[in-house]
């Protein structure tokens, strides 16, 4: 299921007050690129990026999983491994002042992450960009 911008899903989602900063717009390609470094070399740089490469799209947690291999052994919760390798987006989100890029959505069968196309093309271009 694809989203766009302006659908209200999007202001309810399961993400609390990580979600209470400014949202990402253009212009803010230098604080995306902050934000990305205090990532760092850390799997929550490819889950953002699988995200970013499919804008408004909602992605089970189990995909993410089995598509970024974060659990290459299959003895873990998915859940928990998917919430666990996120956890660098906290500081990136403190040093940027911005609300997180994406948003989920916690469900019966399990949650969903997606990110608006605005901000997907945001990282994009910060990503495109060499820093000065």
């Amino acid at each position: 299921m694809r989203i766009d911008d302006d659908d209200p899903m999007w202001d309810d989602h399961s993400g609390g007050s990580g979600h209470d900063g400014p949202e990402w717009e253009p212009g803010d390609e230098d604080l995306a690129r902050i934000y990305w470094e205090k990532l760092g070399d850390t799997p929550a740089r490819d889950i953002l990026l699988y995200l970013i490469r499919r804008p408004g799209q909602l992605v089970h947690r189990d995909e993410l999983g089995r598509e970024l291999r974060l659990d290459p052994t299959g003895r873990k919760r998915l859940a928990s491994v998917v919430a666990s390798r996120l956890r660098p987006t906290g500081a990136a989100n403190a040093a940027t002042g911005r609300s997180f890029p994406f948003r989920w959505w916690k469900k019966q069968d399990g949650t969903r992450y997606a990110v608006k196309h605005q901000t997907a093309e945001v990282f994009e271009a910060a990503l495109k960009t060499p820093e000065s």
